[in-house]
Order: structure tokens, then sequence, then C-alpha cells
């Protein structure tokens, strides 16, 4: 009857997207150098959404503080000549592993690493602050929080060592992966996912900035670089 067809076709379309949903899987979005190991460790697919190019890094301060919270500044600060009395505060656990050993390291952010460094800094005297930052992290909120405090303890030098650009062919290769899931690790992933028309099914956002630049839906699950890998796992 017309009643049993309309009744079959709704059961097949529900058992369509059943099995939709369970063939899921979690897309990373980082380079592929940096999502490699978790990529093998889970047997994700990695999809990246950013794609970082070098600028000249800038003249050194005099026995600065070097202020790092991004992990392609650490890996290039580590091949640097640095000038003496440098000294380094670095975030927790990737970047601060990267350069070993920081003279100060915190989690929690760059506002967190900055009020570290005002602690580190107390009854010393003003000290330079370099800060090498993205072309994309000039106006971040976190980071402009972060000199504000910054500036109680010295003079803020902050530069440009990198930008990041949308890759190539991006439309074409998230169209692959149109209904699947996505881990965002920076602000500028989630732009240029928007712009490239990416679809996602589920969104995981590591760290609150780049939770906020998710515009939704669907609402973004929340982790940090320590709980991310946990988080995946749950949800699958």
């Amino acid at each position: 009857s017309r009643f049993t067809s309309q009744v079959c076709h709704a059961a097949r379309r529900g058992a369509g997207a059943h099995a939709m949903l369970s063939r899921m899987r979690w897309v990373l979005t980082r380079e592929l150098e940096d999502a490699k190991p978790l990529a093998d460790e889970l047997k994700l697919d990695v999809v990246p959404c950013i794609e970082r190019h070098d600028l000249p890094w800038p003249a050194w301060p005099k026995s600065p503080l070097v202020f790092v919270t991004s992990a392609h500044v650490a890996k290039r600060l580590r091949w640097l000549t640095v000038v003496p009395g440098t000294r380094i505060a670095a975030l927790l656990p990737v970047t601060a592993t990267v350069l070993a050993r920081p003279d100060i390291s915190a989690e929690g952010g760059a506002v967190a690493l900055a009020h570290a460094a005002v602690k580190w800094a107390a009854g010393k005297p003003p000290v330079e602050v370099l800060y090498p930052t993205s072309d994309q992290g000039l106006d971040q909120p976190e980071q402009l929080e972060a000199v504000k405090i910054l500036e109680g303890i010295g003079r803020v030098h902050r530069h440009v060592v990198y930008e990041t650009r949308a890759p190539l062919n991006l439309a074409e290769s998230l169209a692959r992966h149109r209904g699947d899931g996505f881990v965002f690790f920076s602000p500028s992933a989630v732009r240029h996912f928007i712009a490239a028309g990416g679809v996602a099914a589920k969104v995981l956002c590591v760290g609150e900035s780049t939770a906020k630049a998710w515009p939704g839906p669907p609402p973004p699950l929340l982790a940090t670089t320590e709980t991310v890998k946990k988080v995946i796992k749950e949800n699958v």
C-alpha cells in the first residue's frame, strides 16, 4: 500500500543516516608533520587546513625574555643562535618540550604563561620581552591580553615571524570528507575550513580561542593538547 511504501522509504532513509553517522571518522586539520604522531596512533585521516610560511626573524633585544606560545616558533627558535642572557618562556606541554628546559613554563595558554612570567620577574629589573607570533596571532584576544600582562614587567616587542595560509585545493580535499568529524588546533584552521566550504558532522576544538572561532553548528567539543586524544576516543 501507499502507507507501507512511505514507512519503508522512511526506514531506509533513517538506516542510511545511521550508517553515515557510524562511518564518521575524525580528521585532523594540522600540518602533516604536527599531525602525524596522533594520526598514526589513532588511525586518523589528515587534511591540513593551514600552511605556515616563515618570515625574517627580528633583531634581538638585549638579554631578552622570549615568549613562545607556538610550537612552530619553538622549532624555529631551536635552530637560532640566541644572544647571551636570553631567557625562554614556553607553554607546556608541546612548546616547552620542543625547547627543552625553558626558564619559565605554564599550562593553559598565553595568559597563563604571561602570569608565570610576571611571577618569575618579581624583584628583577625590567626586561625586554620578545614575542614572536603569526600574522593571525596579532589580533587574537588571548595574545592581546597576554601582552597587557607582560607590559607590567618591561617593554614587549611583538613580531610576525610566520604567516598562515590555506593550502591549495583545500576545498577539494575537504569535499572527500564531507560529513566527517574535524579536529581544529587553531583559529586559522577553522577560518580556512569555513572559507573552503567544509562540512562537519562533529567538531572538536583544541583551546578556547579555537572554539571561539568556530561559528557552529554543530556546537564544538572542547579539549586541550593534553586531553584531545581522550576526547577523540570518547566520541568515535
